[in-house]
């Protein structure tokens, strides 16, 4: 698998956006709500959320 340009500069976008969360108090900086946007993003929606709760347990 490759990732394409467009691709990182969404990951990038939505983990700035992740992040800023903890400014604002909500929990957009948690494993499993960074793994399902990156998820999307890549199109493989199922691996992500499995590492994403594999990381949440961790």
């Amino acid at each position: 698998m490759s990732i394409n340009v467009f691709q990182a500069i969404l990951i990038g976008l939505w983990t700035a956006f992740c992040f800023s969360g903890m400014l604002l108090g909500i929990y957009t900086n948690r494993c499993i709500v960074l793994s399902f946007g990156v998820g999307i993003i890549l199109g493989d929606l199922p691996t992500a959320l499995a590492m994403g709760a594999i990381g949440e347990l961790a």
